[in-house]
């Protein structure tokens, strides 16, 4: 199943590069030598800073969420992927919930620079997804924190930002934080981004690189955890995550070619039930990705992303990446008389194949009113070995989101939206593969400044 995957997300890669190169040939032109055109600061909100060539833009939004959940509490945001399991989790039992919330509020601050030889832009970003408590404060989280330099032709950035891996202009719009994607990766990468043509462009990075995987005790560990009583195990990371994506762009929509290749690696120290470990493993991923224009800016829009070793690269399956064993000691006993013993059975890091497909329309019906109908499915091939234990894995996530938003002006957008999402495991060793669903019917009102 691995190498019919592997081969299937290859050839396709290659197909639609071919494709998307061919169908931009002839285009390049003498323009894209030229320094980038300066933005107007008089029209795009920018406020000068007397006696300087830099500008500063203050802006976000206010998002009000106010949710009833038919089925189990699914917090201020919905996670497919942790949705409560029945029979296992209280939660999955309780139905009726509902709450408010302002958490998905955003404030940025920009600041623009022309200089000779291109702009020089910083950008930050926060909204409210950070420690919560019970007098409803709420922590700023950092989303974007960047600088970037360069022109139309070729530019430089260098911060925090979303992935190059994803795409977030075939997700549709959504009141929901998370999505159909369940949020995007965001994280410290170093950027170039080349325009080939007026219609293609190529970008490479170097990004955060982080061990993500799962342990026998279903234990989500990571770069930054502590070593656990089970596998006294962590993450590390030598290199950094190569990332990159070519896109055609032009009035009837936009293709993407996506990929990522990564190093796993994982170290433990020798303890009473296995001997000390270490292990490197290679992983990767593909992905394509589109919006069609069908009607003026109706229509459909799609993804397919798999890989071996994706992990978080689909944001649903973070700690997916790999698998790390603890197998139980081996013991052969004839009588009273031990012939073998193995109390120091060693670790073993398998690599898990996980592969997602995301399908949608948004339909314009008057320039104020859009309907979104989208849904996703993902599927990870969890390492035979997890079936041995007690506990549950995830192996199959799905999720479908429909919604209506009204924008009676450019700054206010207010929508109704509903979201089912189901979580199933792998059947473990007690022969069962427990499930979880949930529903949500959300009302978003939003203010743009």
């Amino acid at each position: 199943m691995k190498h019919t995957l592997k081969t299937s997300l290859v050839k396709t890669f290659l197909l639609s590069t071919a494709i998307i190169i061919l169908a931009s040939s002839g285009k390049v032109k003498a323009e894209l030598a030229a320094p980038c055109h300066k933005q107007s600061i008089s029209q795009s909100g920018y406020i000068s800073v007397p006696g300087t060539n830099t500008a500063v833009k203050f802006g976000g939004f206010i998002q009000l969420d106010s949710f009833y959940d038919g089925g189990p509490d699914l917090g201020d945001v919905v996670n497919v992927e942790n949705v409560p399991l029945k029979e296992v989790d209280l939660k999955a039992s309780q139905s009726g919930n509902f709450g408010v919330s302002a958490r998905a509020s955003r404030l940025n601050f920009t600041s623009l620079s022309h200089t000779e030889h291109g702009d020089l832009k910083l950008f930050v970003e926060t909204d409210f997804f950070g420690n919560a408590s019970d007098s409803n404060s709420y922590s700023p989280r950092w989303r974007h924190v960047y600088a970037s330099y360069g022109t139309q032709s070729c530019m430089i950035t260098a911060g925090q930002t979303d992935s190059v891996f994803m795409d977030l202009d075939a997700v549709g719009s959504n009141l929901d934080i998370n999505g159909i994607i369940s949020g995007p990766l965001r994280q410290a990468q170093l950027r170039y981004t080349h325009q080939l043509s007026p219609s293609l462009r190529f970008i490479v990075a170097i990004e955060r690189p982080n061990t993500d995987y799962v342990d026998a005790a279903a234990s989500q560990l990571n770069n930054s955890s502590a070593p656990n009583t089970i596998s006294n195990s962590t993450g590390t990371s030598g290199i950094p995550d190569m990332t990159a994506s070519l896109t055609w762009s032009g009035s009837q929509g936009h293709l993407s070619l996506r990929g990522v290749a990564r190093r796993l690696s994982v170290k433990s120290h020798q303890t009473s039930s296995h001997a000390a470990y270490s292990s490197n493993q290679t992983a990767w991923g593909l992905g394509i990705s589109g919006k069609m224009n069908v009607f003026h800016k109706s229509g459909p829009f799609f993804q397919v992303n798999g890989g071996d070793g994706i992990g978080r690269y689909i944001p649903e399956l973070e700690y997916y990446s790999a698998y790390l064993s603890n197998p139980l000691p081996t013991t052969l006993t004839i009588g009273r008389v031990t012939i073998f013993s193995n109390t120091n059975a060693p670790l073993r890091l398998d690599t898990q194949t996980a592969i997602n497909g995301i399908l949608g329309w948004e339909q314009f019906w008057t320039p104020e009113i859009r309907t979104n109908v989208m849904t996703s499915m993902t599927r990870v091939r969890v390492s035979p070995l997890a079936q041995q234990q007690t506990v549950s894995f995830n192996s199959e996530l799905f999720k479908l989101i429909a919604n209506i938003i009204y924008s009676p002006n450019e700054k206010i957008d207010c929508g109704l939206e509903i979201l089912h999402v189901r979580r199933d495991t792998i059947r473990n060793v007690e022969g069962k593969n427990r499930y979880g669903v949930g529903t949500r019917l959300l009302g978003s009102v939003i203010y743009k400044f």
